[in-house]
């Protein structure tokens, strides 16, 4: 294998075999767990087998280590399934598993796990191992459980798997997204149980909710919901058309979004949003409702105003879309382009308000001409430069600098 010169200096001599690697010396790895192979055993030759076949699979440096693990090793171990086949349980792993860092032998202590216990595995020792070789000693497979060791239960003794802390606490059944630790049916459970709290008094407005609920994506999707008014305040007008007004407010309570650390659905409070009050919309006709559908409640859709729901005014009982920030402040328009907050008409105003004339009525004409050509947030803006005084002369000439003279810095 060719390695390039750019490589070549990140080699490292192993101190036992003096031989060079990038990242660890698997030789030595391999050797070290061979030589380990007569200081345990799980009492039966299949899984001794099973375990050291695993081990000798190891490839990169932060590749799971499977071993025998003593089940005096697990400590609040907590029933979170049972079917016909296993039982499943939560556990803490004492001294834990070794460390990714391998060539310093540490372990990650008090490391929580999954015990899947599964029934006479003691006499279907064959049908035990073909299940545990589905599992992934590679960190790198994201999506498929990982497999720590082999256990099994002094009293039953039935073999049990070490696994990955990947069950969901609430149902039992396995992540929908492991790596994420997200459930999919617990979280459209508990978005269910929200439906029933809540009504807007209008039949249609609630159908297109419980529709907008259907098409959520639980790993970053917007959860649309009926918000209050009273929920808002700050409000102030950005703009005023012949079918809606715009306003800026900040919304106390603020939507919904997953915490990961607490598995659960908490709000991202005081949140700025738009809100577009339309005019005569509490006689709701199809065009509201594809108005309030042509948004997006998909977060990767960079380039679309997002939308958090539908609100009423008590007043005037015009029906109010909640939209997250996608208008410009200035002049109450949509922004030009949506993930950079760039307003195409308020940069060209700015630079035509405040940038200086070359005092050459065809010079000034040119430079304004290309400026309307600007398209993107990172177009140069062209002008007239003075011969001793160069702008921005200790600024990065880049999309950066384009996005602060359009708010503001000269």
């Amino acid at each position: 294998m060719m390695v390039s010169d750019d490589f070549k200096d990140l080699k490292d001599q192993c101190e036992k075999c003096g031989k060079n690697y990038y990242i660890w010396c698997d030789s030595c790895q391999i050797n070290e767990l061979k030589n380990n192979f007569g200081n345990w055993t799980s009492g039966d030759e299949k899984i001794d087998n099973f375990i050291q076949e695993m081990q000798l699979k190891i490839y990169y440096d932060n590749d799971i280590i499977v071993e025998w693990i003593p089940y005096n090793q697990f400590d609040n171990i907590k029933k979170i399934n049972k079917d016909g086949f296993a039982t499943v349980y939560s556990a803490i792993w004492k001294d834990g598993p070794l460390d990714d860092d391998q060539k310093k032998k540490k372990r990650i202590n008090n490391k929580k796990v999954t015990l899947k216990c599964l029934y006479n595995s003691k006499y279907t020792i064959d049908e035990f191992l073909n299940e545990a070789k589905t599992y992934s000693i590679n960190e790198y497979d994201h999506n498929i459980l990982k497999i720590y060791g082999i256990s099994q239960n002094p009293n039953t003794k039935d073999y049990i798997m070490v696994l990955q802390d990947g069950y969901c606490e609430k149902c039992g059944e396995i992540y929908t997204n492991i790596s994420n630790k997200r459930c999919k049916s617990c979280q459209m459970n508990d978005l269910k149980e929200n439906l029933r709290n809540w009504t807007s008094k209008n039949k249609k407005i609630d159908e297109l909710i419980r529709d907008m609920y259907l098409k959520f994506d639980y790993l970053n999707g917007i959860i649309f919901e009926w918000i209050p008014f009273n929920q808002f305040n700050n409000i102030k007008e950005i703009n005023k058309g012949n079918f809606a007004t715009v306003y800026l407010a900040t919304w106390n309570d603020g939507p919904l979004y997953f915490n990961k650390h607490d598995n659960m659905y908490k709000r991202n409070q005081n949140m700025k949003v738009i809100l577009k009050s339309c005019y005569n919309s509490q006689n709701i006709t199809d065009e509201f409702l594809d108005e309030v559908r042509s948004y997006s409640i998909y977060e990767k859709d960079v380039d679309t105003i997002k939308i958090f729901g539908i609100s009423q005014n008590p007043d005037t009982k015009d029906y109010i879309i909640v939209l997250k920030d996608g208008y410009c402040e200035k002049c109450g328009n949509q922004y030009t382009n949506i993930r950079q907050k760039w307003c195409k008409s308020c940069q060209i105003d700015y630079l035509e308000n405040t940038c200086i004339k070359s005092g050459n009525g065809n010079i000034d004409n040119f430079i304004q001409e290309m400026r309307l050509k600007i398209n993107h947030y990172d177009n140069i803006a062209v002008g007239w430069i003075p011969y001793n005084k160069q702008p921005f002369v200790n600024c990065v000439h880049d999309q950066y600098l384009t996005l602060n003279i359009c708010n503001g810095v000269s």
